[in-house]
């Protein structure tokens, strides 16, 4: 076909689909791979060692660097829109919120995110502050994505899903890579990698970035939600006679701008101050396996994670050390995998106004052991996977956390799974220490004060899931996900009787509030995916994702806020079309669409967009790249964070240039 009219197909399409499985080759080769191929390759979040994709829950969702170079994107938070059934909204200039299966909020209190097998879940606040997660993406393998419970394997809080996101080892990045690029939402984008070795034995890369990024539209006219940041990292794999030594570290600045309120009990009794608010941390990680060609074989892993905010009310440094061990082995019929791990976190705080934190140091210790076992009934075509975590940790005590899939083959390109679990979200400092006051009305002194409550339990979900995936003929890969959860123990808003109390300022009225677990319910949701390849050089993807979340009050419950907020907190309809053209052996374009229904708990309208990538490969080691996103209007709305308003996420284009020899 000409030239011409593939370009003209490009623009009658829809955008680059992320494929589901890993990047064990290169990109090159993952384009010319057949479904059948695709699908045979390793995943490794579900069961922590590699397993065909075939074999794993049609949930599970892969994202390949190829996809990563391919959507545009220029944060870990946009690669994740790639993600069927994910909830990805933009807050402002340089915040996200993310949710899995409901529960969407900025910290995605409800799942875990994994770096290289290192947690980020932040257990002050309970989640991921994803201001501080914008890894290099080029730096980026894959981002494995589970939605739906992993708590068996990974611990407390992966409650409504995991992301994995595991980089490139040195050995597959060997050289020199440049990329710089600029645009109307990121002014300034610029990485640099550099991968070498010492004989067959030891390889490593160091990297680094530094980026800066452009405030959103606001309605008070303020634009003070930019950010700069700076990051470098670094990795070294040395093989010796008795394994595998891995070492890396990373070291990140961020500096961005926020409206803090800064609320006291007397007057004025709150500031709205906008600052520039500094974001630092550090981190270093050792591995050892002894052989590692064997999946089962022995691995020790410890690390250190240092980070450190400074906002205008709040200030934290947080230090993480953290210990874990796992083996596996083959016993006939049996493939048995254990493990057992150490965490502890110690954290001080400084707080200013109405906030604190009692006390304002603490250090807390998390023991962990779990068990799998993998029993085959019917070589490739019948297993039963079953394994159980459990925990101690300082709040609640033992938790367990058990799972159970089935795994049926009905023919070599058509798969069911079946799946129960149980998950849990553990209570963090913010329910069980933190106190906090917001000024209701000045002219009556009146305060909402959160108290904290140390009887905070655990939240809890009990998931249960069938997958189906199937190959029509060589072209197509279809898959569908049905899934039910129960909730229990959910986060609600507990108020008190009012009272009067005399200090600094005079006479004030307070009205108590506190976290508690008075809520219960269920949900329910579809997600479908089908990946279509219409030609060699031509790939088309879609998916749809329909959620549904009913939450109850418990029996003498009580709830002020959560139930209607995480109910109507969530599209209950998301929609992807995907397409990824390869135009003739130098030129690529990308079109990804995205629709979502509104969002009521944040007054955010139904939204479409799409994405659009160009690609021209030069020569050899050279591309130029233009880049447009949100593309169908100047801005819109996707999600709010507090008292600061609705934030238009705008349209932006941006160009680059990617050097690599």
């Amino acid at each position: 076909m000409p030239i011409i009219a593939r370009l003209l197909l490009c623009g009658a399409c829809v955008l680059m689909l992320p494929p589901i499985v890993l990047a064990q080759v290169s990109n090159q080769d993952l384009r010319t791979l057949t479904l059948d191929e695709l699908m045979k390759l390793d995943v490794t979040t579900v069961s922590k060692f590699p397993q065909p994709r075939w074999e794993t829950p049609a949930s599970v969702f892969v994202l390949t660097d190829a996809d990563i170079e391919r959507s545009g994107a220029t944060t870990l938070p946009e690669v994740l829109r790639l993600v069927p059934g994910l909830h990805v909204a933009q807050i402002d200039g340089n915040k996200w919120a993310i949710g899995i299966r409901g529960f969407t909020d900025r910290l995605a209190r409800a799942m875990l995110v994994l770096v290289d097998g290192r947690a980020v879940y932040d257990p002050l606040f309970a989640g991921t502050y994803w201001e501080v997660q914008d890894i290099p993406l080029d730096d980026i393998e894959r981002i494995e994505v589970v939605r739906g419970p992993g708590g068996a394997l990974w611990g407390a809080n992966a409650v409504t899903g995991v992301v994995n996101i595991i980089r490139k080892a040195p050995s597959a990045v060997q050289g020199t890579a440049v990329t710089l690029l600029s645009g109307t939402s990121d002014p300034v984008l610029a990485s640099a990698r550099y991968g070498g070795a010492r004989g067959d034995a030891f390889q490593y890369r160091v990297s680094g970035e530094f980026a800066a990024r452009s405030p959103q539209t606001n309605a008070l006219g303020l634009d003070y939600d930019d950010a700069k940041r700076g990051q470098a990292g670094f990795r070294a794999d040395w093989t010796t006679a008795n394994g595998l030594l891995t070492f890396q570290g990373d070291g990140y600045h961020s500096v961005i701008g926020q409206r803090d309120t800064l609320t006291m009990y007397s007057p004025p009794s709150a500031q709205n101050i906008v600052t520039p608010d500094p974001l630092s941390g550090a981190n270093a990680l050792a591995r050892w396996t002894r052989t590692p060609a064997d999946p089962r074989s022995a691995k020790v892993q410890t690390y250190y994670d240092y980070t450190s905010r400074s906002e205008l009310v709040f200030q934290q440094q947080q230090h993480t050390w953290d210990l874990d061990y796992q083996q596996g082995t083959l016993a006939g019929r049996h493939e048995l995998l254990w493990g057992a791990g150490y965490r502890l976190v110690s954290g001080a705080t400084q707080t200013e106004g109405t906030l604190r934190f009692d006390p304002p140091t603490r250090t807390d210790n998390l023991m962990t052991a779990f068990v799998q076992d993998g029993v085959t009934f019917l070589p490739e075509r019948l297993s039963l996977t079953a394994g159980v975590k459990i925990e101690h940790n300082a709040y609640t005590g033992f938790e367990w956390q058990p799972n159970g899939r089935l795994t049926w083959s009905l023919a070599p390109t058509r798969v069911v799974t079946l799946s129960v679990t149980r998950a849990i979200r553990t209570p963090s400092r913010v329910e069980t220490d933190f106190e906090t006051g917001s000024l209701l009305n000045p002219a009556v002194p009146s305060f909402l004060r959160l108290l904290p409550n140390p009887d905070f339990r655990s939240e809890e979900l009990i998931a249960y899931e069938a997958g189906f995936s199937t190959m029509v003929g060589t072209r197509i890969l279809a898959t569908v996900s049905v899934f039910h959860n129960e909730h229990d123990n959910v986060l609600s808003t507990l108020l008190g009787p009012a009272f009067v109390e005399t200090g600094a300022g005079g006479s004030r009225t307070i009205f108590p509030l506190q976290f508690s677990n008075g809520l219960r319910g269920h949900s329910d949701g579809v997600e479908t995916t089908a990946d279509v390849r219409l030609m060699p050089w031509w790939r088309l993807t879609g998916h749809y994702s329909f959620f549904r979340l009913d939450l109850f009050k418990k029996p003498g419950g009580q709830d002020l806020s959560q139930e209607l907020r995480n109910e109507s907190g969530f599209p209950s309809h998301q929609v992807q079309l995907t397409s990824s053209v390869d135009v003739g052996r130098r030129v690529s374009v990308d079109w990804f669409f995205r629709y979502l229904s509104g969002v009521p708990t944040f007054a955010a309208p139904a939204y479409s967009t799409s994405n659009l990538r160009a690609n021209w490969h030069v020569r050899t080691g050279v591309d130029l790249f233009v880049v447009g996103r949100n593309l169908h209007r100047a801005s819109h709305f996707e999600f709010s964070d507090g008292s600061n308003g609705q934030f238009g996420i705008e349209r932006s284009v941006l160009v680059g240039l990617r050097w690599a020899r």
